[in-house]
């Protein structure tokens, strides 16, 4: 035992808290070797000590009560507690405020006007209410959301629950790691004027770009405006979860055609440049990515994109040199399909296959529209069986007649 600082007063610390029991003035007196009772009118007069010290020690002990079991202090004893507790929390020291912050988070009795001030004390204080305690309406979050400092608006975005008021607020900061954090909340609901305001946002921020797709309140109108500046990707991830005609398929595809064009060696990075990059990407991704491949072609460099596609799929170089050139795009149809590029990958690769021919644009735009139809009838099985072939040094053109002429019979 050590003694607190009040005269005749001594205490006990049991778990990490300094509980306060007296022969002479606290608030609690012993009752067994473990279990307190409670003494408002002892716990008001020790309050009325002015050092910082013995404030601090009163809350922890106050904080303790708030562990006891139920039925060991009544809701009136408890109110008179916070009612201390409320008055001397702008005097104790921060790590006592942190540590009655943890213990009032997920306290569904905790006084609304203390949790309202734990709210909006420094983030290492505040962040255990922000993220948990449901006593903060709306209203509350609101406010600290635009009056306090960005990691307090990250610390909300975290919340179970978030209304469409307090996610247009997060919003509104325009804090890109806020936004992506409240975007990928599953727990957070958005009005239909924010996810139009974060599609246009994601126009110009990559990483809003797919935590804006995922949401659930995205709709195929708003999709197909983000297929105009999203990735390879992602494109991909729009046609296999939103339902479109035909017609507008092939307008997206046309589009990237386009595209691709007139992106053709428009950066002009350099091979040296180019194979750091695509290094980098490597390490990052951990894998091959059909917007490596994509990347390389960009640039015109033929033979990083046969080492890629090499690696990707096991495939010899003078097979890939094959189908890459070849204008009916059927042999890249099969190693996309077989290899799971996905079908934007490959109309982006096969037109960039086209420009380096040096094929004027009408003929690439007639040549994909024909490479599309075949790839979108090709089986996936079949892709995989004629690859399996190519690995063992089947003719590349053999087993491309005998696919085709099997597809054909399909159809009739």
């Amino acid at each position: 035992m050590r003694s607190s600082g009040g005269k005749g007063t001594q205490s006990n610390v049991i778990k990490g808290i300094v509980v306060v029991q007296a022969a002479a003035g606290s608030g609690l007196r012993e009752s067994g070797n473990t279990a307190w009772r409670f003494d408002p009118g002892a716990l008001q007069a020790l309050a009325r000590q002015s050092s910082t010290a013995s404030r601090s020690e009163l809350a922890q002990s106050i904080a303790f009560l708030f562990d006891r079991p139920a039925g060991e202090l009544s809701p009136e004893a408890r109110a008179v507690a916070y009612d201390i507790l409320h008055a001397i929390v702008r005097d104790i020291e921060m790590a006592t405020r942190q540590e009655i912050a943890r213990r009032l988070a997920e306290r569904p009795d905790a006084p609304h006007d203390l949790i309202r001030f734990l709210a909006n004390d420094t983030i290492e204080v505040a962040f255990p209410v922000l993220a948990k305690s449901g006593v903060l309406d709306d209203a509350d979050l609101i406010e600290v959301i635009r009056s306090r400092t960005h990691e307090h608006a990250r610390a909300i975005a975290g919340r179970p629950t978030l209304s469409p008021s307090v996610t247009d607020a997060l919003v509104a900061t325009d804090a890109e790691d806020v936004i992506v954090e409240t975007l990928k909340n599953p727990g957070a609901e958005f009005a239909a004027g924010t996810i139009v305001r974060l599609v246009e946002k994601s126009r110009h921020s990559r990483p809003l770009r797919e935590p804006v797709l995922m949401r659930r309140e995205m709709n195929p109108e708003l999709a197909l405006r983000m297929f105009l500046w999203v990735s390879t990707s992602l494109r991909e991830h729009i046609l296999r979860n939103y339902k479109f005609d035909r017609v507008a398929v092939n307008q997206l595809c046309d589009q990237i055609v386009a595209e691709e064009i007139e992106n053709f060696a428009r950066d002009g990075v350099g091979k040296h440049e180019l194979s750091k990059k695509i290094t980098t990407l490597i390490k990052n991704k951990g894998k091959i990515t059909p917007e490596m491949l994509i990347l390389a072609l960009r640039e015109g460099d033929v033979n990083t994109f046969i080492s890629l596609f090499g690696r990707m799929s096991d495939l010899k170089a003078h097979v890939i040199d094959r189908f890459l050139f070849d204008p009916t795009g059927r042999g890249l149809a099969i190693a996309c399909k077989a290899c799971v590029t996905g079908k934007i990958a490959f109309v982006s690769l096969f037109s960039l296959a086209q420009k380096i021919r040096a094929e004027v644009d009408g003929v690439i735009k007639q040549r994909v529209a024909a490479a599309i139809d075949f790839y979108d009838a090709l089986p996936q099985k079949d892709a995989t069986d004629v690859m399996d072939e190519w690995r063992k040094g089947a003719d590349y053109v053999g087993s491309i007649r005998v696919l085709t002429h099997r597809m054909q019979k399909l159809r009739h």
